[in-house]
């Protein structure tokens, strides 16, 4: 069994995880019994995979890789409320936790983030006391729970450590990387062959290409979720640092977020490349950096001599300029006021999940664009104290155990914290899940083998695309 262990850390494994978790989310309408037919053979996996081994860590790339499969348009409300798919997903999760339990005897620490995850879970609930009551407004407060015994069953029974999680990340950045390309290529051969490539770009930069919905999110989500995965990216090329190849991610991953049109994710790359740059230049071999600085200066040739791209991103970040600060924030500043009034009416547990729904679109409730407005509406004053000891315990780990591999994860978690200025973050079922699993990996390391970076003789990324020569 532990030979056979050493086939989840295989590459090719990881990439065949990857190959099939796209081919799902690609498959939808008539073709949506495939993607609910991965979806299920991913669950079964994982369940024989958590029965057999004690490392629950190894079934990570399949339920990592389920958080962005599903794909179903416009999933609201109404998947809560009867009995859909999305329950029996859940359900199949539940059974290979509780078989990994029943047959595997840990020995369970709380950890460091438990107590700002039980008063989150706590703040969840407290509104139910005095909001009108409803199976859906129950189903969702219940999530915070969930994130308590999530965090605390990979805590205790997952051996992973941040090199593992980092490869893991790493393939999700492809994932979605992948996902983003197909959107936007699809998008743009949607276009008549007659318009204009000014007209072209300004209208897909601003439209997303056509697809808001990635199913499991709009653009503005993924973009949260490709910027903490990009740090597998980073890790890659400073563990394999002779291995060119890999430097075409970074160089595809900066072009899809330039050509998603997410100002959010525009002002979140600035800050992730440079802090990733500084990375790089105190670690980063000689040969590297002159790669990176090569690239950089390619990149600057090309938006030089390509005016009209450059002007189309600063159109569409313009949105119309700051003259309506309400219309340039995407009518932020309105649902800011929005939460800031149910605040004032329910000061210190907040309203609750489904007090306001959104406008528009009853089978959704109401998301306020930042973790700050969204916390006080749903749970007041207790939740935004609730949510600054979460951060404050993430922030504590990172300190406690820094070191290169927590510098490169810590740096994307940094910039999507702040990204959650503009765009809800913390109350993100997708990201909460990325975090934890982050962090209980986090707190599980004592130090990094800086020889761990050295180049490696087998279990190489992509080995058929290059020569040990």
């Amino acid at each position: 069994m532990k030979k056979f262990e050493k086939v989840f850390e295989n590459h090719l494994f990881l990439m065949i995880v990857t190959a099939l978790a796209f081919v799902a989310w690609i498959s939808v309408g008539k073709y949506q019994w495939l993607n609910q037919g991965i979806i299920a053979g991913f669950l079964i996996a994982a369940t024989i995979t958590m029965t057999l081994f004690e490392d629950s860590s190894k079934a990570l790339p399949f339920y990592l890789s389920l958080l962005f499969m599903v794909n179903t348009k416009q999933i609201g409300l109404t998947d809560i409320q009867g009995f859909s798919f999305l329950y029996v997903v859940g359900l199949l999760v539940a059974l290979g936790f509780a078989l990994h339990l029943l047959r595997f005897r840990h020995k369970y620490q709380f950890g460091w983030l438990t107590p700002g995850l039980l008063l989150i879970a706590i703040s969840y609930m407290l509104p139910l006391i005095y909001i009108d009551y409803s199976t859906t407004l129950l189903v969702i407060s219940l999530s915070g729970f969930g994130y308590v015994l999530l965090y605390l069953f990979f805590r205790n029974t997952s051996e992973s450590k941040t090199d593992t999680i980092l490869t893991f990340l790493f393939y999700i950045s492809l994932l979605l990387l992948s996902q983003m390309a197909y959107v936007f290529i699809k998008g743009f051969l949607a276009y008549p062959k007659e318009t204009h490539m000014v007209l072209l770009l300004r209208d897909g930069l601003k439209t997303s290409w056509g697809v808001s919905d990635f199913g499991y999110g709009n653009i503005n989500d993924v973009i949260i979720f490709f910027t903490l995965a990009s740090a597998g990216q980073l890790y890659m090329l400073l563990k394999y640092p002779k291995r060119i190849c890999l430097w075409v991610f970074p160089i595809l991953s900066v072009a899809a977020v330039l050509f998603s049109g997410s100002r959010g994710g525009y002002l979140a790359w600035t800050v992730l490349i440079i802090l990733y740059y500084l990375i790089m230049m105190v670690k980063g071999t000689k040969a590297q950096l002159i790669t990176m600085h090569a690239i950089a200066l390619v990149g600057t040739l090309v938006v030089v001599f390509t005016p009209y791209f450059l002007s189309s991103v600063y159109l569409v970040f313009k949105q119309g300029g700051i003259n309506n600060f309400d219309t340039f924030t995407s009518w932020r500043i309105s649902l800011y006021k929005q939460a800031w009034q149910i605040f004032r009416k329910f000061k210190w547990f907040g309203a609750g999940w489904t007090y306001m729904l959104d406008v528009g679109n009853s089978n959704r409730i109401q998301v306020y664009h930042s973790t700050f407005f969204h916390t006080i509406a749903i749970s007041g004053a207790f939740g935004l104290l609730s949510v600054a000891v979460f951060m404050f315990s993430q922030l504590l780990t990172a300190v406690k155990k820094f070191n290169l591999n927590v510098a490169i994860v810590g740096a994307a978690w940094l910039v999507t914290a702040l990204h959650g200025i503009l765009d809800n973050t913390v109350h993100m079922i997708i990201y909460t899940i990325l975090t934890l699993v982050i962090f209980s990996a986090i707190e599980r390391d004592e130090s990094i083998e800086e020889k761990g970076y050295e180049e490696e003789l087998e279990n190489q990324p992509f080995p058929f695309l290059v020569s040990d020569e």
